[in-house]
């Protein structure tokens, strides 16, 4: 029995679930030690194997009659058999979900418990959520959820995440610094140095200021100014 529950949990799909606590577990931990965290490991192990006898036990169960001509149940997985033991074990995968969330913060248990009811809802009644396309699409987001969870129990906050320290507030010297920048303004008049008319003569007219307009749509636009001055 107890190989033909590994069979049923697909082996080669336990990373789907495990693979995103341990992404969870890589961002939200604050030093090295973090990665071993008690949260952390229970987390993995839980995702690595349990949570993967619950979900495609679950699947199993309610697609026994549809696996029953399908090809790939004659290969690297295997049909339901169907038996008390099958289905108890199966609950007990769930319910070690459920009591693992108990140990964990509250914020962190939610994403636990929300991937244990919609995986029962993918594949079981009334709801069956794969039976329709655009739900059964969406309902892969549950393969997230274990990374959410892992991250929460660690870094004690919701993704995505801490701020970095590049979006903190500039420091004084650098506000100092911009502030005393001083741009070319968009329409000038020349200073009193430049209005002497040797000057004048001496350089090539300049052309007339423009000063900007309102347009039609709202934005600026350039316009000559009939007198030469903005």
């Amino acid at each position: 029995m107890l190989r033909y529950l590994l069979t049923l949990s697909r082996p080669r799909f336990w990373l789907y679930l495990a693979g995103p606590v341990l992404v969870g577990v890589a961002y939200g931990a604050e030093s090295a030690g973090d990665l071993f965290a008690p949260a952390a490991v229970a987390l993995f192990a839980y995702f690595l194997v349990p949570a993967n006898v619950y979900l495609y036990g679950v699947n199993d169960v309610f697609d026994a009659e549809i696996d029953a001509e399908n090809p790939k149940k004659d290969g690297r997985e295997a049909r339901y058999r169907g038996g008390r033991a099958v289905v108890a074990v199966v609950a007990i995968c769930g319910l070690a979900g459920f009591a693992l969330a108990t140990l964990l913060p509250t914020t962190a248990a939610l994403w636990v418990v929300a991937f244990l009811v919609l995986g029962y809802a993918y594949s079981a009644p009334p709801l069956r959520l794969k039976t329709t396309p655009l739900l059964d699409s969406l309902s892969n987001g549950l393969y997230v959820l274990p990374s959410a969870a892992a991250y929460v129990a660690l870094a004690g906050e919701q993704p995505p995440g801490r701020p970095s320290s590049a979006s903190a507030e500039p420091s004084p010297t650098a506000r100092s610094a911009g502030s005393s920048r001083r741009w070319p303004s968009a329409c000038s008049t020349p200073g009193p140095g430049h209005s002497s008319r040797s000057t004048r003569s001496s350089r090539s007219p300049s052309p007339k200021p423009t000063c900007p307009s309102r347009g039609r749509t709202g934005g600026f636009r350039p316009s000559t100014p009939r007198s030469g001055r903005c």
